[in-house]
């Protein structure tokens, strides 16, 4: 029974000095409700602690204090930030902007106490010809010189207002505008995280985003959302290498890796319907539906892709390019369906503009049982072994419909053997035949 008393009197202790806690944080909170708008009388002091948590000098020409419900608040008028020590650039001048205490910040780690809101900024990225991303500066509006952005040491949460990111594709001479009603910057641990939504310039829908990068933005992750996607409203003027999105809706996500400010790999969840994209010179690819998963990848000698659609099909292709020899391809696919897949070929460049309008607009079906493929530029095609069942598309131009194909196909450089088990099938001649002809039994090997 001694036992008992003693955990008795130490869960009295814990639960005592739990108490006491609590009553003192209260207490702390109360105190900073009530004193710290008498703060607003300091400018000078405000602006030295500020220079301290983003680590480049501030100076404020007048504050006000005001009590909410989640902390303090204080408005800042006519601040001026620095540029960092080393770098070159402009003072940054705002005319308005609000520090909030959230007292949230001493109790979870995912929330600063100090929280600085600016309105009105605009943000610099450029995309240079070299393929890197950088974040160029920072400023109020479309004349003034930009201050680099530099958020190494910040330690407090930055919520921008009515942002505009001004995007510059070098490579494509092509500028884009978009714009947030707010993003939000935070420093957690050496990385820095950034989320929000954002729209481009008159065109409907968002798109959010949510990102993870290091002090220096030269590593990272992003992830990138929209719902209700209308394609040929949001990349209408956006520079597709001579392509266009005709039309297509739904959702997508996109995570994307990089490294040394390139693009290394993204991962898209695709959910699209009624998709129609034209080349520049001929054919259109015309896919009703695309639900799945894919990935591409750069290695250190080439290209991955990948691609498992919700039916359960799963396709790899590995593109090599060796800095020294020539390139080689390897393909495999299990249960894979072609309708996402085989419209995409009609925009091969070359491709003669019937075969292109037959994948295209013929709804090409079926499924790869199987496929095991090596090809390499030196030897050509050195092996193939392809399992389908199913297979059909309709009859477009001067070529042919034909449906419930099934077969296998095997070869390498020098001979190809295709395998058709004995079967009923049908062909279409819409040019010939005004019925189409019904063949109960195909067969045979080729």
């Amino acid at each position: 029974m001694e036992w008992r008393r003693r955990w008795q009197r130490a869960a009295r202790g814990l639960g005592w000095t739990a108490g006491s806690l609590l009553i003192a944080l209260a207490l702390m909170v109360a105190l900073a409700q009530l004193l710290l708008p008498l703060v607003a009388h300091h400018p000078d002091w405000v602006a030295a602690k500020l220079s301290q948590r983003l680590q480049r000098p501030v100076s404020i020409e007048a504050m006000e204090g005001h009590r909410t419900r989640s902390g303090p608040s204080l408005v800042l008028r006519g601040v001026t930030i620095g540029v960092p020590a080393g770098e070159s650039g402009s003072p940054l001048h705002i005319p308005s902007s609000s520090l909030k205490l959230d007292f949230g910040g001493w109790l979870w780690p995912s929330r600063h106490l100090l929280n600085l809101h600016v309105s009105g900024l605009q943000l610099d990225v450029l995309h240079g010809r070299d393929g890197r991303w950088h974040l160029n500066g920072i400023g109020t509006d479309a004349t003034a010189q930009r201050q680099p952005v530099s958020l190494r040491g910040m330690s407090l949460d930055l919520w921008l207002n009515d942002v505009r990111v001004n995007v510059t594709d070098e490579a494509l001479d092509r500028r884009y505008t978009l714009t947030s009603r707010q993003l939000r910057l935070s420093r957690r641990g050496g990385n820095l995280r950034v989320g929000g939504v954002l729209q481009r310039a008159g065109v409907a829908g968002s798109l959010s985003v949510v990102g993870r990068f290091s002090d220096d933005g030269s590593a990272g992750k992003l992830w990138l959302g929209a719902d209700r996607v209308d394609l040929q409203a949001a990349l209408q003027g956006v520079d597709l290498d001579g392509y266009t999105a005709n039309r297509g809706h739904g959702r997508l996500g996109v995570w994307v890796d990089w490294r040394d400010r390139r693009i290394v790999g993204a991962t898209a969840r695709l959910d699209l319907n009624d998709v129609r994209i034209t080349a520049p010179d001929h054919g259109s690819a015309n896919v009703p539906a695309l639900h799945g998963v894919a990935s591409l990848r750069r290695n250190d000698d080439g290209y991955e892709l990948r691609w498992a659609g919700d039916q359960g099909g799963a396709l790899v292709l590995a593109l090599h390019q060796p800095a020294e020899g020539k390139r080689w391809l390897a393909v495999a696919a299990r249960d894979l369906q072609l309708a996402p897949l085989l419209p995409w070929l009609a925009l091969k460049s070359g491709l003669p503009n019937g075969v292109a309008q037959w994948l295209g607009d013929g709804h090409p079906h079926g499924e790869l049982s199987r496929l095991a493929m090596n090809w390499s530029e030196a030897a050509g095609l050195r092996s193939i072994e392809l399992a389908f069942k199913d297979v059909g598309i309709d009859a477009a131009g001067a070529l042919p419909g034909v449906s419930g194909l099934r077969g296998t196909l095997r070869g390498d450089g020098e001979a190809l053997s295709l395998e058709l088990p004995v079967q009923a099938t049908t062909l279409t001649f819409p040019h010939l035949f005004r019925q189409p002809l019904a063949l109960s039994k195909l067969g045979g090997t080729l």
